[in-house]
């Protein structure tokens, strides 16, 4: 048991079972957030049958998640199991529909006229949809048999490795200590023989430090007198690196003084480069898209994104100009102060935030293009024009 690796058996024991939890659980939570993000994208889809009235919310949302869950390969072959809640913010549920055929049965709904039920879409979608998805993944379907097993293979490839270093190791201690005892015994012989000649050689050792005792006190008298001589080129090594620290310190201070003197010249430059570019990018989009008027606001937004979100957003700018029943809409967010006028918001890159609204003469304006991040402030601006 000596060397029988206990605390390798025992974490290849543990460890198995709760990394197979840990991994469940966090797969689990990759599939709660992949699946939200993926059933969010196709939640609504096409909202032009739901703000003509001709389909409720109920059913729109319906159809999309089930078309999705009975497409999805996951959910079809892997044994996920997904549960999907869509309620407003007002705590009604969208889905699952109690009724299975959208909000007040199917009486209700050939009751009502396209545009009690376009008012009542459109109040649902300026509210907005809140989304809860639950991914379960069932013990015993292949996903975490496959995890299970491959966590138990690791700890076997890492637990037999050390129990055949440990026997090895057993092996060679025992022939070790067959041959230890012998020289132990050979040892001893030697060491009878030894003890006489150690006597005389600590007679010898004693004589030579009675001698040294003599050459230690004669030392100790000559470095007196080297003990001044150092302590006054000590005295002079310390002034010297007074008079260097002084002088390093005003080489620090003029240093930072230009420092500073160059990080002013450097944000004037950089100031001016980013007028340039403003006026230049507002000259361009002017020029490219003769139906779209852009807002200050939009372009210093379009400007802070990074390259791949200001492709995206120049696409989402081309369709708006070009072909504007195309463009995905996913909500309208507010309604100004001033002039009571509701501005659209569209996605892009994921992340990426435009609003806009549309003018006489099938023009289009641009207001704000920001990111998720800048969602609050953006909002606020909407809201203060």
């Amino acid at each position: 048991m000596k060397y029988f690796p206990l605390k390798t058996a025992v974490l290849c024991l543990i460890l198995p079972p709760i990394l197979y939890a840990l991994a469940l659980n966090g797969l689990e939570a990759y599939l709660n957030t992949a699946y939200d993000r993926k059933i969010s994208n196709i939640l609504i889809g096409d909202p032009g049958p739901a703000l003509e009235g001709s389909q409720t919310i109920d059913r729109l949302v319906s159809e999309n998640i089930s078309d999705f869950l009975s497409q999805d390969y996951l959910i079809k072959n892997a044994g996920v199991a997904i549960s999907v809640f869509v309620t407003t913010h007002e705590d009604r549920v969208i889905y699952p529909s109690l009724s299975g055929t959208g909000e007040g049965g199917p009486d209700k709904t050939e009751a009502r006229s396209p545009e009690r039920i376009a008012k009542l879409n459109y109040d649902i979608l300026n509210q907005g949809l809140d989304i809860r998805v639950e991914a379960r993944l069932e013990h015993g379907t292949w996903i975490p048999n496959l995890i299970l097993l491959f966590l138990l293979g690791i700890a076997l490839a890492v637990f037999l490795p050390v129990y055949r270093s440990a026997s090895r190791r057993v092996a060679q201690d025992r022939a070790q200590d067959r041959t230890l005892v012998k020289k132990l015994k050979a040892m001893g012989a030697k060491d009878k023989k030894g003890m006489a000649r150690l006597k005389k050689e600590k007679k010898t050792l004693f004589k030579r430090l009675a001698k040294l005792e003599i050459r230690y006190v004669n030392h100790r008298e000559k470095s007196k007198i080297n003990e001044e001589e150092m302590f006054d080129e000590i005295l002079l090594l310390e002034e010297e690196r007074d008079n260097y620290a002084a002088l390093k310190a005003e080489k620090e201070a003029e240093i930072e003084k230009l420092q500073s003197r160059i990080q002013k010249i450097e944000r004037r430059k950089s100031g001016g480069i980013r007028r340039n570019e403003f006026d230049f990018l507002g000259k361009r989009f002017a020029a490219v898209y003769k139906q779209v008027d852009m807002n200050r606001k939009a372009i210093s937004g379009f400007l802070s994104l990074n390259e791949d979100q200001q492709i995206k957003a120049e696409e989402v700018i081309h369709l708006l100009d070009r072909n504007p029943d195309q463009v995905t809409i996913k909500r309208k967010v507010f309604s100004g102060k001033k002039h009571k006028t509701s501005a659209l918001e569209v996605l892009f890159a994921y992340n990426g935030r435009l609003y806009f609204h549309t003018l006489p003469n099938n023009r289009v304006e641009i207001l704000v293009i920001g990111t998720k991040n800048s969602q609050a402030r953006d909002m606020e601006f909407l809201q203060r024009m």
